[in-house]
């Protein structure tokens, strides 16, 4: 029996307009009134996910800022989790010396480090990458970019943010560039091996190799190390 019908927004509980279909609320409706619990689980901030459902009246409960935050019906936080500022200086340190777009995502803002004209331009991107494809002057007119540009703050720093006692729930960078966030990834693959080692308290010779689904980074060393020492020594005895 079905418990729980938990559903992401954009791409799938929103459609190509940002709206939920009809048809698809009176599903919802038919699913809770068969008592079955309906809830919306999403990348967005809370109010970044009541600005499509606020006129719909859904009564369902709410996982937001990719986990960071659990919120009943009425929307009172049940949980959240933040960052340590130590996490987030050193996320802002690794990306000092890329041309990369960062938010951090607390509450009902997204805080976004740069000049003036910087965080303009992260605002226009961050849309062009996500949502519209049409030109700048276009985007500047749309009621997505009059949205996310009230929600975003600027700062200097992430110490701004400590200063503040503000807890950043979420981390969101984005470019439109795959080979740098592929070299971003590359370069905190040794300092994450290290990590996986000391928290799993893993014996010295324990080999450990990162694996892609997507790059196929690690396949061939995980195919090598099969042959080498699972195959061959089968076959040895």
């Amino acid at each position: 029996m079905i418990k729980v019908i938990a559903s992401d927004m954009d791409g799938t509980l929103l459609g190509d307009n940002h709206k939920v279909a009809p048809e698809t609320v009176e599903a919802i409706r038919e699913a809770q009134a068969a008592g079955i619990r309906f809830m919306i689980a999403t990348g967005r901030s809370y109010n970044g996910a009541m600005e499509e459902l606020k006129d719909l009246d859904l009564g369902c409960d709410f996982i937001v800022g990719s986990g960071a935050e659990v919120r009943n019906p009425k929307g009172e936080i049940l949980k959240s989790i933040g960052f340590t500022y130590e996490v987030c200086n050193e996320v802002a340190k690794v990306l000092e010396e890329y041309p990369i777009s960062v938010l951090y995502c607390a509450g009902p803002y997204e805080y976004r480090v740069g000049t003036p004209e910087e965080v303009e331009e992260s605002i226009v991107r961050q849309i062009q990458l996500f949502h519209l494809s049409e030109c700048r002057d276009q985007i500047e007119q749309s009621e997505l970019y009059k949205r996310v540009k009230a929600s975003s703050r600027r700062i200097d720093s992430v110490d701004e943010l400590e200063k503040q006692g503000i807890i950043i729930h979420k981390i969101f960078l984005f470019t439109g560039d795959l080979e740098m966030l592929d070299k971003i990834k590359r370069s905190q693959v040794q300092k994450q091996i290290k990590a996986i080692r000391q928290g799993l308290n893993l014996l010295p010779g324990t080999i450990v190799i990162p694996f892609s689904s997507v790059t196929k980074q690690g396949r061939d060393e995980i195919w090598e190390l099969v042959e080498t020492e699972f195959m061959e020594k089968n076959e040895e005895e």
